[in-house]
């Protein structure tokens, strides 16, 4: 898998777990791919779709600097990977058109009848 000092994190809100060790944050776009809701235990989050032409997915780029590791940790921990998502490198636009590599968690298998049409998830 390839590195990057960057993740994508497809929420309105960053969750404090993140925000904490955030030493930036800006808002991007994950082109061709879409988000759909997933529930396990009963509790709904947030799924992202990779290969879904003509769609994109609102979030953040997220970084932190030195302690990408760290904050690598409680991304896993809040996305359940590898339990539940994949994670990969992929290209995320930023807001002022910058494209920067991300990692993005993601997941394959979707209940294309839960689709996420705002593309970003405001849950918390």
């Amino acid at each position: 898998m390839q590195e990057a000092q960057h993740v994508f994190v497809p929420r309105e809100t960053l969750p404090d777990s993140l925000s904490s060790l955030s030493t930036s944050s800006e808002k991007a776009s994950l082109l061709g791919a879409r988000l759909y809701v997933h529930t396990e235990n009963g509790v709904q989050c947030p799924a992202v779709k990779l290969g879904e032409r003509g769609y994109h997915v609102q979030g953040h780029l997220v970084s932190a600097g030195a302690d990408v590791g760290k904050l690598l940790e409680k991304a896993d921990a809040l996305e359940n990977f590898p339990a539940r998502s994949e994670k990969d490198v992929v290209k995320v636009v930023t807001e002022s058109g910058k494209r920067v590599n991300a990692y993005v968690y993601h997941m394959d298998e979707v209940d294309k009848q839960q689709v996420v049409p705002e593309n970003v998830w405001k849950a918390s």
